[in-house]
């Protein structure tokens, strides 16, 4: 796996055009109008861990691909946050992790223009199957729903069968929610359950 650990991006200000070519971007990015980032891209607490937010640039062997794909369910490539798992996935695999920052700071190969927009997503028909007298808004459960599967998704170690200690999900899972009322750790257990994670009372699985 190689992981570069420099990106760009537009930071908050207006959203770079959609049909705008690469000469538009090197132009911003020799105008000085990018945002350079660096990070280690090692997984770790929060959201994305080191990373300054969901984007990654990572080049790995059809190798990393195929177990990808053996090791997870249907419930995991059809989720939004799939590409959340598979960085999670790439940087902690078994084999080895290259981390490089190229040297020259005016060539670019992947520019990741993210809308400037609330991060959760409106609900949909899964949704529907959590709503209860003490979580009656469905909004609400669409967020419980995303924080927890891109959490989650972060949590899982690569290795199967994938496991999380109780302790883990108490404290890393369901502990970033707001609402930690037994409506959402049941929504916490079924997440665990659809994308074939197992909550165990044993030692922390990483």
């Amino acid at each position: 796996v190689l992981a570069c650990r420099r990106h760009l991006s537009q930071g908050f200000q207006a959203d770079v055009p959609l049909d705008a070519s690469d000469e538009v971007v090197s132009r911003m990015l020799e105008r000085g109008e990018l945002l350079e980032h660096t990070a280690s891209e090692e997984i770790g607490p929060g959201l994305f861990g080191s990373s300054m937010g969901e984007y990654f640039d990572l080049a790995v062997h059809w190798t990393v691909f195929d177990a990808f794909f053996r090791r997870h369910n249907d419930a995991v490539f059809e989720n939004p946050f799939c590409d959340i798992r598979f960085r999670t996935f790439a940087l902690r695999w078994p084999g080895h992790v290259y981390r490089f920052l190229p040297s020259r700071s005016e060539n670019w190969m992947y520019f990741y223009d993210r809308p400037v927009m609330p991060y959760i997503s409106p609900p949909n028909d899964a949704d529907k199957k959590y709503l209860s007298a003490d979580l009656p808004d469905i909004s609400k459960i669409a967020g419980i729903r995303q924080t927890l599967d891109c959490v989650l998704f972060q949590l899982v170690p690569v290795e199967p069968p994938f496991r999380i200690s109780a302790k883990q999900f108490a404290q890393e899972l369901v502990g970033i929610l707001r609402d930690q009322s037994p409506a959402s750790v049941a929504i916490a257990l079924d997440r665990c359950k659809l994308h074939g994670v197992e909550v165990t009372h044993g030692q922390d699985s990483q």
